[in-house]
């Protein structure tokens, strides 16, 4: 009995720590994904001065 307590709280552990670790890695990948509004700002003016319109 003692040996399969030990292993469910091992695998419930390892489940936390993988659910942790994959926060995190979503965490910094959404903060390093994310461009400056000025950057989005001055490609929106470059696409738009290169756009012709004929209506």
């Amino acid at each position: 009995m003692q040996c399969a307590v030990t292993k469910k709280s091992l695998w419930i552990g390892c489940g936390v720590a993988v659910a942790v670790a994959a926060a995190a890695a979503y965490w910094f990948w959404q903060k390093k994904r994310k461009p400056p509004v000025q950057e989005l700002a001055e490609e929106l003016t470059a696409a738009w001065s290169d756009h012709h319109t004929v209506v």
